[in-house]
Order: structure tokens, then C-alpha cells, then sequence
């Protein structure tokens, strides 16, 4: 069975739920993962989201989580990070994905370690770099990061927005919103972006574990 890509789901103008799964962080637990996405996917989210370890330190289970994913007839939305990460890495870890029938990517810088220097962050300094990467390496769907109350390291709202802007420009067909308590904070940003031009689709992550998309800017 082909699954869908994430874009075409959220134009139905539905809720959808999806869930988010953790690598294990060691071989002997990988089994009780694959598992636990067999329970997972008989009820029926709209889509699987499988984490990326930072620096890509569990990209062979996340990778064997997204195909197990894919197996249950469901999308599998892959993250992907670039912090350490080259070229070449991210290349074979993006034609392994593809391999497995793994059709959506969810594109994000990854936190950068305190102790590590500028020389050291890899082959892409910023998400929207990492997008336009994706995009040239075959037909994915691509999310990014979205944040109603500015990112951290932004330095103001306004930065922020213009840091989304080079996520859409780069090629991102969703955007995934940071956690938020206040109905408000969400309406207020999907006003400034629309401003700025931007309309693309937008969903939240409320929980860690739970996800729901399909929130629409326009």
C-alpha cells in the first residue's frame, strides 16, 4: 500500500492526529519499538512521526521505525537534522528513507550542543538550508519548525517570522508549531504570517507524544 504525503492529508480540511515515536537508544530495545507501532497504527493516526537523535545518533532505528510505519500502511513523517551532519550522510540516510517507501520529512536545524564550536555543526547552519537540500534529493514532502512565540534564539517575533519565510522559500509545503496553551498566541501568528506572505499549512504539537494538524492560515 502507498502512502500519502502529509500535504495532500492536511488539504481535506480535517482534524488529524498523529502520533510521535523515540528511537531506542539501544539495539536490544529496537524490537519492543517496532512492536509498539504495530498498536499504534491500529488506531489509525493520520500519520506516524519518528524522531531523530541528535547528530543522527539513532538514525538506523529511526529509520527502521519509519519503515515499519510504511509496512502499516501508513505515512511515516521521518525527522532529519543537521547538526553534524555532511552531505554525503544526509544523502544516504535520504535514499535509505526513500528506499523504504518513506515519502515526508520533517526538516529541522537540531538543538546544537554547548560545548560544540562553529566549525562543527556540519555541512548546514540553519533548517531552511537543510530543506532545500531534501527537496533536491527526490520527491519528499517536506515540514519545518514553526514557533507562535518566537523562537528561543530568534531575538524578536518580527526575526522570527522572516527566519519562516526562508523555510517557504526553500520549498517547506507545512509547518509544525511548537506547543502553546493559548488559542490567541496561535491566531496572532497565523495573522502575522499571512502579512508576511506566507500561507502554507500549519499544525501544532501539543504534547510530545500527540499531534494534531490540519490548522489552516488561511
Amino acid at each position: 500500500m502507498t502512502s500519502e504525503k502529509i500535504i495532500d492529508i492536511l488539504k481535506n480540511g480535517k482534524i488529524h492526529l498523529s502520533c510521535e515515536l523515540f528511537p531506542p537508544k539501544q539495539g536490544a530495545e529496537l524490537q519492543n519499538s517496532l512492536e509498539i507501532v504495530n498498536k499504534i497504527a491500529a488506531s489509525k493516526p493520520s500519520y506516524m512521526s519518528v524522531t531523530y537523535g541528535a547528530g543522527g545518533s539513532t538514525v538506523g532505528y529511526s529509520a527502521a521505525l519509519a519503515k515499519k510505519v510504511e509496512d502499516n500502511g501508513m505515512p511515516a513523517l521521518a525527522h532529519l537534522t543537521c547538526v553534524k551532519a555532511d552531505e554525503a550522510k544526509l544523502a544516504e540516510v535520504l535514499g535509505q528513507l526513500q528506499g523504504f517507501g518513506v515519502k515526508n520529512i520533517l526538516a529541522l536545524r537540531g538543538d546544537i550542543p554547548a560545548d560544540m564550536h562553529g566549525e562543527e555543526i556540519g555541512s548546514f547552519a540553519h533548517a531552511s538550508e537543510l530543506m532545500r537540500f531534501v527537496k533536491q534529493q527526490g520527491d519528499f514532502c517536506v515540514g519545518g519548525a514553526a514557533y507562535p512565540e518566537g523562537h528561543p534564539e530568534s531575538g524578536s517575533l518580527e526575526q522570527d517570522i522572516e527566519n519562516t519565510k526562508y523555510k517557504v522559500d526553500a520549498g517547506v509545503d507545512f509547518l509544525v508549531t511548537q506547543m502553546f496553551f493559548d488559542n490567541t498566541i496561535l491566531y496572532n501568528y497565523m495573522f502575522r504570517l499571512l502579512r508576511a506572505g506566507i500561507n502554507v499549512r500549519l499544525g501544532q504539537n501539543p504534547t510530545l507524544n500527540r499531534k494534531t494538524s490540519g490548522i489552516l492560515p488561511s
